[in-house]
């Protein structure tokens, strides 16, 4: 039966990860599948919609 295991890690220096499987025996052939984590998309807003929302907190 074909195992899989699901591994969080960091990028290193070197845009290197790093990874250790301790069901592997030295010898043994993986397959990796690296899925880059979606970014949140920053808001980008407009000085008047700021300006707007601020005014609309404050009552005016």
């Amino acid at each position: 039966m074909q195992s899989a295991l699901r591994i969080t890690t960091k990028v290193l220096p070197g845009n290197k990860i790093e990874i250790e499987i301790p069901e592997a025996e030295i010898g043994d052939s993986v397959d990796v599948f690296v899925i880059l984590a979606e970014k949140a998309e920053p808001k980008h807003r407009s000085v008047l919609d700021i300006i707007e929302e601020s005014r609309r907190r404050l009552g005016c």
